[in-house]
């Protein structure tokens, strides 16, 4: 599933998230760290690539009680209005991670750059994490 590096950290990771956000919003997460790169790769049941491979993203600077990942994805099921004009920024999908370090705990967060709908979600949930 993912590419071969040393990973030294893995978190998985599930959010309560309303049915009709689904589309762009992920119920699960994998994330895999590369601490020498500062590199993780995603991968969600809507994060990933066209052809299914986990998307790049980096970890923010970390404060003493969070570990924040910021990852980006292209996804066309955001809902789009067909009499507004659309360009290729508009189905770009930011995410940023926030894991606390004490204990399960996760936030995430989606922005889009579609000014026409509510353009940021934010939901909740635990993540476990696995050590290598």
């Amino acid at each position: 599933m993912f590419a071969s590096y040393s990973a030294a950290d893995t978190y998985y990771c599930h959010f309560k998230v309303r049915p009709k956000d689904q589309r762009w919003i992920p119920v699960s997460l994998t994330v895999e760290t590369d601490l020498k790169k500062n590199r993780v790769l995603v991968k969600g049941d809507v994060v990933q690539t066209v052809d299914g491979y986990p998307v790049a993203g980096h970890e923010a600077p970390a404060t003493k009680r969070r570990r924040v990942f910021v990852f980006e994805t292209e996804n066309k099921s955001i809902p789009n209005y067909p009499k507004v004009g659309s360009n290729i920024n508009d189905w770009k999908v930011r995410y940023t991670l926030s894991v606390s370090t004490e204990g399960s705990t996760a936030r995430l967060t989606a922005f889009t750059n579609k000014w026409y709908v509510d353009n940021t979600r934010r939901v909740r949930g635990s993540c476990r994490l696995k050590q290598s």
